[in-house]
């Protein structure tokens, strides 16, 4: 039961972000005048698929808040309230709260008070009399329309739409294709209101009449149904042109900020959907496997017997290398179920941020590359919060106001592109703008004024150390607390959870031109290469992406105010044990030196012995831990806990170490 009912999280968070989508397009259709029947019914059918999925589960909440929208989609169908601001209000009220009741389920949130709120918003709205269709509708037909079909035809009407009935007929063998290619061809030009039996038949197993509504003219109509063969029509008559659709505005009625209820863009379902191909591929190295396995229990067989074969050991070696080819495929076929497009989590955030824009009063284009680019899953689950924080902070701090713009000559609406690429065994992600870009001596300012920088520290920083200042802990630019920013929560949680897999954070900005956020991880996480050493009685893990080189050093070499020279590059140095014991000495008479990289810095972790090379899972540190520079643990040989150093964490360290006037600790 547990898995069916993790297979339905998964369900309803697709149904739900699609749900979301079809809200911004219901939001845009308003705002132009002209609200699409079939993007309204198509938020309904989410609203009842969830409410259906849910109650088989038993997840009463959702059930509720499900049902309650159903009601009031369906009322906005039926034409009997008005789609106003406050009914619209109410629907995206009601959907981002079922987002953080389905994200909220592996973790026991309550939202009863929510609900119920949600639930009497939704029940509230303006009733109108019944539609009645009018016009030159023939009677006959009129009479056989359900309650929402003559709602829809009366708005066509209203609307001054010409109305027309199309007669087509199919053969029962080629029904299924013909009927959907019809019906595509004539969306295209007219609104199908009705699909009705007709008894005409014309050597045709199964005939139709479609009543449709449409701005153009009869001979438009008949051209865009010329590839059908029998298809005939029939104006109605002219309709009667009705009022517009009034103007409607995504404000909040109550004051509430709408992205304040979204807490968190990362999905916790544990099941995902997957191709049928990779299914299919993994399934054919599972059968070959199987074979080998057989025919390695023969040959095992007949090695017990009395004479054993002269080629016996040629056949068993040859069996043992197609194993390996065999079990290679199927790893990597396991990785490749487990990888996933990011292009599916920048669609996610695509409605977020036209929400997002349009409550800080600011217009944004959104540009998207690399969207086939794939991860593991979990990374990208555990990117989506990381990526959401970033975006925020542009729409707030990095784009300017429209006329600000205007003023400095850039388009009205600002563009945010989003991004990934292949980088030699990592993947960049990239957040891009074209605001105001970052003035690192106003950041750096800020930073001391706040007291989360020494005055004199601060002087002694580069350019790179006084952008990085916007990661720290409390850090805001805002004065005053408003729904996107103020509190200094956000960005110092990008680095932490870019760390934690790990991966980097660099920018890059240009005053007036924008700023690119670029985080840089490995292509999967499911397991890395790492180099195991050990250090003062400590035995530690090196991610085998960051070591640039290894070698040997005497006890002459010097190390002096943390900083060593190999080949005449001068870099930071570290015995890795002083990060949690600082008064650790080494008694070894050769050390050895791994010379590390994060981004464009190098760092020198001086280490006692190089022990070996292989793969390892990292997992996290336990809960309420927290060491600096170490990003999680994983387990050795013996299955003693091993800690997992941080290359970047430990160069941010040091720096702050050095500035501290407390980095003598931590030298050889």
């Amino acid at each position: 039961m547990k898995r069916q009912r993790n297979e339905f999280l998964a369900e309803a968070e697709d149904i739900l972000a699609a749900m979301d989508e079809d809200i911004m397009r219901l939001a845009k259709g308003v705002r132009a005048g002209n609200i699409e029947p079939a993007v309204l019914n198509k938020i309904f059918r989410s609203a009842h698929t969830l409410k259906g999925l849910s109650s088989i589960f038993e997840f009463s909440d959702i059930t509720e808040v499900s049902h309650a929208l159903e009601d009031k989609l369906d009322m906005l169908r039926l034409g009997r309230i008005v789609l106003n601001e406050e009914c619209l209000e109410s629907i995206i009220r009601a959907q981002g709260l079922l987002i953080r009741i389905v994200n909220a389920k592996g973790c026991g949130a309550g939202f009863g008070s929510e609900v119920s709120a949600v639930i009497f918003t939704l029940s509230r709205g303006v009733e109108t009399k019944s539609s009645t269709p009018g016009g030159p509708c023939e009677d006959e037909i009129f009479a056989s329309l359900t309650e929402y079909e003559s709602y829809r035809l009366s708005e066509s009407i209203k609307a001054g739409k010409r109305l027309f009935v199309v007669d087509v007929g199919f053969e029962l063998s080629t029904f299924d294709s013909g009927y959907s290619a019809f019906t595509a061809a004539i969306s295209k030009v007219a609104d199908i209101i009705a699909t009705l039996p007709s008894v005409k038949k014309e050597n045709r197993d199964l005939s139709f009449e479609m009543l449709v509504a449409t701005s153009e003219g009869h001979l438009e109509l008949e051209s865009s149904l010329g590839e059908f063969e029998g298809v005939t029509s029939r104006e109605l008559g002219d309709g009667v042109k009705g009022e517009p659709v009034p103007y409607v505005s995504l404000g909040a009625s109550s004051g509430e900020d709408i992205s304040a209820q979204v807490v968190s863009m990362r999905r916790n379902a544990a099941t995902m959907r997957v191709d049928v191909e990779k299914i299919d591929n993994l399934m054919n190295y599972v059968m070959e496997l199987r074979d080998l396995k057989e025919d390695f229990s023969r040959l095992c067989e007949s090695m017990g017997e009395a004479q054993i074969p002269v080629d016996c050991n040629c056949r068993l070696k040859d069996i043992e290398d197609s194993l390996e080819t065999t079990l290679v495929g199927l790893k990597e076929g396991v990785l490749a179920v487990k990888m996933v497009p990011i292009g599916r989590l920048f669609k996610r955030f695509e409605p977020y941020i036209k929400r997002l824009a349009y409550e800080c009063g600011k217009g944004i284009d959104i540009v998207t590359y690399g969207g086939e680019t794939e991860l593991n899953r979990s990374i990208i689950e555990e990117l989506a919060d990381p990526l959401m924080h970033i975006i925020r902070n542009v729409i707030d701090h990095a784009i300017e106001p429209p006329r600000e713009r205007e003023t400095s000559g850039k388009s009205c609406s600002g563009a945010v592109s989003l991004s990934a690429y292949h980088e030699g065994g990592h993947v960049a992600i990239e957040v891009k703008d074209d605001g105001s870009g970052i003035d690192p001596e106003a950041i750096c300012m800020r930073a001391v004024s706040k007291g989360l920088v020494d005055k004199g520290a601060a002087r002694s920083m580069n350019r790179s150390e006084k952008l990085n200042l916007i990661f720290l802990p409390g850090f805001t630019t805002s004065d005053e607390i408003s729904a996107t920013s103020g509190r200094g929560v956000g960005l110092d949680v990008v680095r932490e959870n870019i760390a934690l897999l790990n991966g980097l954070v660099e920018i890059e900005t240009v005053q007036g031109k924008g700023t690119r956020f670029i985080l840089t991880i490995p292509v999967t996480q499911s397991m890395i290469g790492a180099l195991i050493c050990e250090e003062g009685g400590n035995t530690m893990a090196i991610p085998g992406s960051r070591v640039i080189e290894i070698m040997q050093l005497s006890d002459e070499v010097s190390i002096e105010d943390g900083f060593i020279c190999i080949d005449n590059l001068r870099m930071r140095a570290i015995r890795p044990s002083t990060l949690f014991h600082p008064a650790t000495s080494s008694k070894a008479g050769y050390r050895y030196a791994i010379v590390t990289r994060a981004g464009r810095e190098r760092l020198c972790l001086v280490v006692d012995r190089v022990m070996t090379e292989f793969n390892i899972i990292i997992r996290p540190l336990p809960l309420g831990h927290k060491i600096s520079g170490v990003m999680g643990l994983t387990e050795a040989d013996n299955n003693d806990a091993v800690l997992v150093l941080d290359v970047a964490g430990i160069l941010e360290s040091l720096s702050a170490d050095q500035k501290a006037g407390a980095l003598s600790k931590r030298i050889v």
